[in-house]
């Protein structure tokens, strides 16, 4: 699962990678989330300290937490799609399983 690493969801939806969730949706949504799923935080690019702290944050909750390499410029540039602003509420996301 893909989560931008920044409290201001208004940015992480600017940021939103296909798939991904806001910080404020995985938040709001963890309970419902496996603890044995992955869980790869991200942001804009390299070097960011936002993606380290969030994953080292929940690595006792989740089995497998770590950074996106690069964040959202190394994703584009490797040609991953970014999700459409839709303008979505976090109640019409569903969390994997």
């Amino acid at each position: 699962m893909l989560v931008c690493a920044y409290a201001d969801d208004q940015l992480g939806r600017k940021l939103r990678l296909q798939g991904a969730l806001t910080y404020g949706e995985f938040l709001r949504m963890r309970h419902m989330i496996s603890q044995d799923l992955e869980i790869i935080f991200y942001s804009r690019w390299d070097g960011e300290l936002a993606p380290a702290q969030r994953a080292e944050q929940y690595r006792d909750e989740f089995a497998d937490t770590h950074t996106l390499l690069g964040g959202v410029i190394a994703w584009r540039q490797a040609g991953h799609p970014m999700a459409e602003d839709t303008g979505e509420g976090e109640e019409e996301r569903t969390p994997p399983r």
